[in-house]
């Protein structure tokens, strides 16, 4: 005997195909929902990976810079005064520094600037006289008192700034780190 056809039978056949398919494209869409939180989740982590270690490079920096300090002490103007007019010369500038802070430091810059004429000069380490009266070079260590000799002339245009008795003169160095130190003192 045969069977009829029966909707019923092929009704079951379809629902139980349709249950396949959801729990098929259910676990696709967990798939690509673990994936896509998988990458955002490396991603951040990356990020805040990079985001501690500049932090930790900025902070050391920063402590580096706050332990860094100097004082410079005296000055001395070293200009001929057989020039004419004997007071209206440029030569090299001898600086005093004494390291107070906590790391070797080293002087990289010197601005010079004459009060009366707002005339400014900036020296970097390539015009440190090295190895001048004693002066042995721009680094100095800890609790030390060094000097620095600074050439005032260019071979090529001459004085960069020119020195005058009974001037006032502003001299600021700036260390390594950022570091500064003013000295006001008066041309002899």
């Amino acid at each position: 005997m045969r069977r009829k056809w029966s909707p019923r039978r092929n009704s079951h056949h379809q629902r139980s195909s349709r249950g396949v398919s959801t729990v098929i494209a259910e676990l696709f869409l967990i798939a690509v929902t673990v994936s896509i939180g998988f990458a955002f989740w490396t991603s951040a982590n990356s990020t805040a990976g990079t985001q501690l270690s500049g932090f930790v490079e900025k902070s050391s920096s920063n402590v580096n810079k706050i332990k860094e300090d100097f004082v410079m002490v005296n000055t001395a103007f070293n200009y001929d005064h057989s020039s004419n007019p004997p007071n209206s010369t440029s030569g090299m500038i001898t600086l005093w520094v004494y390291n107070n802070g906590l790391l070797e430091t080293e002087i990289i810059q010197i601005q010079v600037e004459r009060k009366s004429t707002q005339e400014v000069a900036v020296f970097d380490s390539s015009k440190f006289v090295l190895g001048a009266t004693n002066c042995i070079s721009p680094t100095i260590s800890i609790e030390e008192l060094d000097c620095i000799v600074v050439d005032l002339n260019d071979p090529s245009s001459g004085p960069l700034i020119t020195i005058a008795s009974g001037e006032i003169y502003v001299l600021l160095g700036t260390a390594l780190r950022g570091t500064t130190a003013t000295l006001q003192e008066v041309a002899p």
